[in-house]
């Protein structure tokens, strides 16, 4: 619970921007959602740690939240310490002329535009997924027969109990979208391993990618990308195709026509029409083919998950 005393503190310690009553529909990508009490933008490894060890010491909680492109925040909102790390953690370090580390705040749009002027090949297929470093590593980000583990030479983490330490690749257990690190642990950089390659090529491949998505996803539309996990050996858009909701409507939220698995808010969606939906589409899929389908976004707010 975030208290006016916690506040008041973390008004005190922490250097970087702080907002109270923050709407968190202004940091999603399907632009939904309810109010956060507290958002805080750490100005720098120190500060994002003092805030852990107050957040720590007043019995409160937090949760890291990246570009939202990959969340539903709930119409309620959030009563957890919200860590952003957009607006300060975006340095890229040269560790040498194939490895390089990023920030977690870095955009995956930064990034790749950065290793096409260097000549550095491997993340390609995960152009113009909105999301950041941080965000992709923690989902195991992927597209194209790509894992963004692939890539991971290590990662620096801030575990719950306030420590600073760096997981090498092997230690930290990735699956289908996801990953093994301890519950809470915040994201705070990652050292990556390239392919040399010429900055020509590589664009190229980039923009065969990007023609890919602009033909079979609803780019420019607010929504939180694929919504659902592919069960072993199925689509999940092709279940959902043929189990009728092309186009099926709950409120503002609509499952796009265009890629079965993306649900789009046409602007009046509230979360909870787009959870209603998800619902929908888990039942009916149940009924009809007897499979479960995971969701691959991830829904927060004041309640449980889904």
């Amino acid at each position: 619970m975030i208290t006016p005393e916690l506040v008041r503190r973390i008004k005190e310690k922490i250097r970087g921007e702080i907002y109270e009553s923050y709407p968190m529909h202004k940091r999603t990508t399907f632009k939904v959602g309810g109010v956060a009490d507290l958002l805080v933008s750490p100005f720098d490894i120190n500060d994002l740690l003092n805030l852990v060890t107050l957040i720590k010491e007043f019995n409160a909680t937090y949760i890291v939240v990246g570009s939202g492109s990959n969340i539903i925040v709930k119409d309620e909102g959030l009563r957890d310490v919200v860590i952003d790390l957009t607006k300060n953690f975006t340095n890229i370090i040269k560790e040498n002329e194939t490895f390089i580390r990023f920030e977690a705040g870095v955009m995956l749009s930064k990034a790749i535009s950065y290793c096409i002027k260097h000549g550095l090949s491997g993340l390609e297929p995960l152009i113009m997924v909105p999301g950041t470093i941080g965000g992709a590593i923690f989902m195991n980000a992927g597209a194209y027969g790509m894992e963004i583990k692939d890539l991971i030479k290590d990662v620096t983490l801030i575990i719950p109990d306030g420590r600073l330490v760096k997981y090498k690749k092997e230690d930290i257990g990735y699956k289908y979208r996801g990953q093994f690190l301890p519950k809470g642990a915040i994201i705070v950089d990652a050292s990556f391993s390239f392919i040399s390659d010429k900055a020509q090529d590589i664009f190229e491949r980039t923009e065969k990618y990007k023609k890919m998505r602009l033909k079979t996803q609803p780019i420019g539309q607010p929504s939180a990308g694929s919504v659902f996990k592919n069960p072993p050996g199925y689509k999940a858009w092709q279940l959902i195709d043929e189990a009728g909701f092309r186009g099926y409507r709950i409120g503002g939220a609509v499952v796009s026509p265009k890629h079965t698995n993306f649900i789009i808010n046409e602007g009046s969606a509230k979360a909870k029409d787009i959870i209603d939906l998800i619902k929908t589409i888990q039942s009916v899929v149940k009924k009809k083919k007897n499979i479960d389908l995971e969701l691959e976004i991830k829904i927060i707010g004041n309640k449980n998950e889904i």
